[in-house]
């Protein structure tokens, strides 16, 4: 049960992935092919954003930001998915001990109920007076519980510890989203300034980057920035 849903959460997420990055590297594609670069390094992970932040005319530094974000995800979608596991994993095994133990100590108190009461009677009987008699509160007290029944593996620390690392990770990349943030503010309006765009696509780039990025890869604009490729350098 929790390796299905853990495989099924993963599938879900490289699926998402692949689309945004398909739409992602076609925007990128048409803009660096206006830039002068060739189209198909619009494909290449990480080097494609790399040139989208150079022919905008910001430092290729920048791309720094964007590969610890993209590992703090890796890492971050591991340890969810471990402490997912783990807590799954954990609940059932408490179900199936909890289970177990009842029908284990109900078993052991019948019987020692039985044998008790068998007991309480017998020595009434032989005695034949009311002093000897075993009262109710005897025989409870008498009835004994294995307390072993109820002994199981406890992985609450373990649990606790992938929860300790997951809301650190979640603070880092909450930080790092702030600063990938500011940065795509500024790269949408690089990227409308070399383009010659005005303030209507700098908004749609910043809240729809995706669907804006291929309105000006396969727009009518034309970029006007001062990107050079290295074949114009070399001349």
């Amino acid at each position: 049960m929790a390796s299905t849903f853990i495989t099924f959460i993963v599938i879900i997420m490289i699926f998402s992935y692949g689309i945004t990055y398909v739409i992602n590297s076609l925007g990128i594609m048409g803009c660096i092919k206006k830039a002068g670069e060739d189209s198909f390094k619009a494909w290449i992970p990480i080097y494609n954003e790399y040139l989208l932040y150079r022919i905008s005319g910001m430092k290729g530094a920048l791309i720094a930001i964007n590969i610890a974000l993209y590992i703090s995800v890796v890492i971050f979608i591991g340890v969810y998915v471990g402490a997912i596991n783990k807590a799954m994993n954990y609940t059932e095994e408490s179900i199936r001990n909890i289970t177990s133990s009842s029908i284990s100590s109900t078993s052991s108190t019948k019987r020692t109920s039985r044998n008790t009461i068998y007991s309480a009677n017998n020595t009434y009987s032989t005695n034949n007076t009311y002093k000897n008699r075993y009262t109710t509160d005897d025989i409870v007290k008498n009835i004994e519980v294995d307390e072993s029944d109820y002994d199981e593996v406890d992985e609450f620390d373990v649990i606790s510890k992938y929860m300790a690392a997951f809301m650190i990770l979640y603070c880092i990349l909450m930080a790092l989203s702030a600063a990938l943030f500011v940065i795509r503010i500024l790269l949408a309006i690089n990227l409308a300034k070399v383009f010659d765009l005005g303030g209507g696509y700098i908004a749609g780039l910043i809240l729809v980057p995706q669907i804006f990025l291929l309105i000006v890869a396969f727009g009518k604009c034309k970029y006007v920035g001062k990107y050079k490729t290295a074949e114009d350098t070399s001349l």
